[in-house]
Formats: structure tokens, sequence, C-alpha cells
């Protein structure tokens, strides 16, 4: 299995999207675009209301981390300690899904802790396209 970008693709057909992907956004993306995108944060954390949130596009430790519905609990877990946040928000895996941590169900009064997988707009658009979002949060 090769590597593009440092992404552990599953298959040749995975492989091909993310190569043609890469080359079509290095091709369609300003020289202003890149510098603004180099200038961003890694991880961006606030709190809202009671809950302290941290956002990642891969996972806390690595950009390009998979993290899928099937990472193991622990793992997940792991991360919403060690980061001391209430919900880990994180994308790379074009795959949309969320995930409630039963430790902290169990040990810490009922209060939930919640890993969110972004979905990743137009991942089999054709042409491939982004999009950016700006939430907002009520509570």
């Amino acid at each position: 299995m090769r590597f593009v970008c440092g992404c552990d693709y599953k298959d040749e057909q995975a492989m091909r999207i993310g190569e043609h992907s890469l080359l079509w956004t290095k091709e369609h993306t300003s020289e202003e675009n890149k510098a603004w995108l180099r200038q961003l944060p890694q991880r961006l954390e606030f709190t809202a209301g009671a809950l302290r949130f941290l956002l990642v596009h891969g996972s806390p430790r690595q950009l390009n981390e998979y993290l899928f519905v099937n990472t193991p609990e622990e793992v997940l877990s792991q991360f919403l300690t060690e980061n001391q946040c209430d919900v880990l928000v994180c994308g790379h895996t074009h795959l949309k899904a969320s995930q409630r941590d039963p430790e902290y169900l169990r040990w810490y009064n009922r209060q939930i802790k919640l890993v969110l997988h972004t979905w990743g707009m137009g991942y089999f658009s054709n042409p491939p396209w982004a999009t950016s979002v700006q939430p907002a949060v009520n509570v």
C-alpha cells in the first residue's frame, strides 16, 4: 500500500481517488488560499456553557490520523481525557458519526462526553469541491 499525503488508503480505488483529489486541489487552490490555510491552527479549543470543545482535522495527536466509528472506545476516551474536552470534533474520514464515551457516563455522574465526526463535504463530487462551516453553538 502506498501513502499519499500520509493518508493510509485501504485499497487502490481509495488511493486513486485520493491522488486525484490532491492533484485537483493543488491545481485549483490559489497561493492566497494556500497561505491562509497554512496560518490556520492545528486545533481549536473553546468553551460554550459548561462544555469544553476541541476541533481538529484528523485526531488530537495527528492531522492525518483517521478516527473511524470503529476506533476503540479506549482510544477515544483517552483523547477526551488527555485533551480535557467534553466534545471532540474531528474530520478527515469524510464520514459523519457521533459516539458517546461510556466510561464518562459511568464515572462522571452521567454527564456525556461526545466525539463528533464531521461529514466531508463533496468527497465524491465531480469535480471535487470543498467548503468551510462556521458553526454557532447555543448552550
